[in-house]
């Protein structure tokens, strides 16, 4: 499917869903383009007249007026995204780029001559995304589209982002230490226990360190604010969508305490959970 990056990318409806083992429908066909990411578990889905398996990792795009029909599944997680844009036509482009040589070490200074079409094109079934992409599934996950218009916006831009790395080009230069998608894929399951960098190593039989530095380099952060990050995130659809207390989801989510989840949820968020929660009821319908 081609997709033009300079059109409007509108998003319809989005969520997060656990699918568990077993029936799941008998099939569809939407009026609107349909992105599924999958970040736990796997699925074969029948996308036209092809039968895909997907797993933890990736992703799978539908176009619109395509029939598609989950088959099997052992148990998933992914995301959805439901959207609209313009259909689009290939173009050839050419590229080319060139660095200042005379900076210091650790300054760096690029140029660009291209021409290049805003034009991209998605696969059907994307293998094992990108890192940056659980980057962009993270920032998703923390919007709350309730609070304004603003947040709209921003989640079609992360869709764009999302459509962008995983075209065609952008998917076979992903190069991700594999340790470190091991990392994320196992973190991304079992962050509601009991995990610390010591027993990440002991796991994976690596050393403390050098799970620190593949965090550094490549995510951009600490082992341990990835995982609070996903707890927080997992803390906001609880604090939205159900009765439970703050202290029983700060429990679920997988904190020792509730003044510790407290503390990190206002770091990330801006406000307390209570706060969070309010804000929710005064924007709800």
């Amino acid at each position: 499917m081609y997709i033009d990056t300079e059109k409007p990318i509108l998003v319809t409806s989005h969520g997060r869903v656990t699918q568990p083992k077993g029936f799941w429908h008998k099939g569809n066909t939407l009026k609107k383009h349909m992105l599924v990411v999958l970040t736990s578990g796997d699925l074969e889905m029948k996308i036209a007249d092809k039968v895909y398996k997907a797993c933890g990792g990736d992703a799978l795009l539908i176009p619109k007026s395509t029939f598609y029909a989950p088959l099997a599944s052992a148990g998933c997680e992914y995301y959805f995204f439901h959207f609209f844009t313009p259909e689009a036509q290939p173009n050839q482009t050419a590229f080319r780029i060139s660095n200042n040589p005379h900076l210091p070490d650790g300054e760096y200074s690029y140029s660009y001559f291209f021409d290049v079409s805003p034009v991209i094109e998605v696969g059907t079934l994307t293998k094992n995304f990108d890192l940056r992409a659980q980057n962009v599934l993270d920032r998703v996950s923390h919007l709350n589209v309730w609070q304004n218009s603003t947040e709209k916006l921003l989640l079609d831009s992360y869709l764009r982002e999302l459509l962008t790395l995983f075209c065609v080009d952008a998917s076979h230069n992903f190069g991700v230490d594999p340790t470190l998608r091991r990392l994320v894929r196992y973190i991304g399951v079992n962050f509601k226990k009991d995990i610390s960098l010591s027993t990440l190593a002991a796991n994976f039989g690596v050393s403390e360190s050098y799970i620190a530095r593949l965090f550094k380099e490549h995510l951009h952060t600490c082992s341990v604010d990835y995982i609070n990050g996903l707890r927080i995130r997992y803390a906001c659809d609880m604090l939205l969508n159900s009765e439970l207390s703050v202290g029983e989801i700060s429990t679920k989510a997988g904190f020792n305490n509730q003044y510790y989840f407290t503390r990190v949820f206002k770091r990330m968020q801006g406000i307390t959970p209570t706060e969070f929660r309010k804000c929710r009821n005064s924007f709800a319908p």
